[in-house]
């Protein structure tokens, strides 16, 4: 007997859903990184930031870390806009790691178990979200996006604070937050 899982018949979904959730980990290396960047000392950063046990946990350390530093360069903004967008990416990361999957009328779906049973009582109510390629590739795509914001920040904070002559990464075209799933 065998464990079936819903993405055997979704073998691109899939594809991508692995990747999101490979990738996310590469985020919070480049997190150590910044921190690394700001104290000067990219091994004690790696130390700190993956000692402390959780996602919102380790953005909330890199925070704490580096914010004022940050602000300092005049970096307050772009720092802010990669923040949110890194929780972003673990809220993405969050609901693939915890779903459970199911397909039906031929679209892969997902449901969220732990929401469905924080009911004391009574029957649970268990609701399906949807996810396409198309989406899944968006939110691909943001991840590395959001990557390419965190080594901006590096960069720059490494010139203005006079440690490299010129800043060689650009910041990256904006995009917009994908969706999480697709509403129904």
């Amino acid at each position: 007997m065998e464990i079936y899982s819903a993405f055997h018949d979704f073998p691109k979904e899939a594809a991508l859903v692995g990747r999101i959730l490979a990738e996310y980990p590469e985020l919070e290396f480049e997190m150590s990184q910044l921190v690394g960047t700001v104290l000067n000392d990219k091994d004690q950063a790696i130390r700190i930031i993956f000692r402390a046990k959780g996602e919102e946990t380790r953005i909330r350390v890199m925070d704490a870390l580096v914010r004022t530093a940050l602000n300092a360069v005049d970096l307050k903004n772009e720092y802010e806009a990669t923040l949110g967008a890194v929780r972003h990416c673990k809220s993405i990361r969050n609901q693939y790691a915890h779903a459970h999957w199911y397909s039906g009328n031929d679209e892969l779906v997902f449901a969220n178990l732990e929401e469905s049973a924080q009911t004391a009582t009574g029957p649970t109510f268990v609701k399906i979200y949807k996810i396409d390629v198309p989406l899944l590739t968006l939110q691909e795509q943001y991840m590395n996006y959001v990557s390419r914001w965190m080594y901006f920040l590096i960069d720059h904070y490494e010139h203005r604070a006079g440690r490299s002559p010129t800043p060689a990464v650009q910041a990256p075209k904006i995009i917009e937050k994908p969706p999480l799933y697709i509403p129904q």
